[in-house]
C-alpha cells in the first residue's frame, strides 16, 4: 500500500508526526473495497474511503482504508483515520466528563476542557458553514471526533477554519495549539511522567 496525494498542508504534516506517535501500537490497518467497508459498517456513506472502527469490548480499534485501482491510498485518508485511532479514547473520555459536568456530577478535567473548546470551535464552524450555504462540510462538523479528523486532514476545511473567530481559553487561539494540548493530555494519560510531544 502506497500513500498517494500531495494535498497535506504544512500544518497537517506537523500534526501527522504527532498523530503517528500516538496511534496505539499494533493498530491493524486493513485495505478493503468500498463494498467490504459498507458491510463492516452499514452506517457509513456509500462513498466512504476509510473508517476507524473501535471495539469497546476488546478495547481495540482497526483502521480500514479503500485503495484505488492501483492499490494506492490517499495520504489524507490515512491521516484522517489515524487521527481517529490516536484520539478516539481521549476525545470520548473528554466528552463523557463534559456530559457529567453538564449534570453537575463531575468537574472538568484538562481533557474535557480541551474537548469542550474543540466543540465550541466545531459549532462556530458549523454555524458559519450554514450561514454561507456551504454544504460539503456537514460531515466535518457532525461531532468532535469527525471535526478533529477532518481539521487535521482536509486542506479546504483547514482554510475555512482560518476564518473562524474564536477566543481560546486553553491555547493561543489556534487549532494546532489546541491539538497540541490534546496530545499533551493523551501522552500524560498513556505515559505518566512525560510532558513533551
Amino acid at each position: 500500500m502506497i500513500a498517494s496525494g500531495d494535498k497535506l498542508s504544512k500544518g497537517s504534516k506537523y500534526l501527522a508526526k504527532l498523530i503517528y506517535k500516538n496511534v496505539p501500537a499494533r493498530t491493524p490497518i486493513k485495505v478493503v473495497t468500498r463494498e467490504e467497508l459498507f458491510k463492516i459498517d452499514p452506517s457509513l456513506s456509500k462513498d466512504s474511503v476509510g473508517a476507524y472502527i473501535y471495539n469497546a469490548t476488546k478495547d481495540k480499534g482497526t483502521v480500514y482504508v479503500v485503495a484505488d485501482n492501483a492499490n494506492n491510498v490517499k495520504a489524507e485518508v490515512l491521516l484522517h483515520e489515524f487521527t481517529h485511532a490516536a484520539l478516539h479514547k481521549v476525545i470520548a473520555e473528554g466528552q463523557r466528563i463534559m456530559d457529567l459536568v453538564a449534570k453537575n456530577r463531575a468537574t472538568h478535567t484538562e481533557a474535557s476542557k480541551l474537548v469542550a473548546e474543540l466543540d465550541q470551535i466545531r459549532l462556530a464552524a458549523m454555524h458559519k458553514a450554514d450561514q454561507l450555504g456551504i454544504l460539503n462540510f456537514k460531515a466535518h462538523t457532525q461531532n468532535v471526533q469527525e471535526f478533529v479528523a477532518y481539521a487535521t486532514s482536509d486542506v479546504a476545511f483547514q482554510e475555512f477554519l482560518t476564518g473562524i473567530q474564536y477566543k481560546s481559553n486553553t491555547s493561543e487561539n489556534s487549532f494546532v495549539n489546541a491539538m497540541k494540548g490534546i496530545f499533551e493530555v493523551l501522552k500524560r494519560l498513556l505515559f505518566p511522567g512525560t510532558t513533551d510531544t
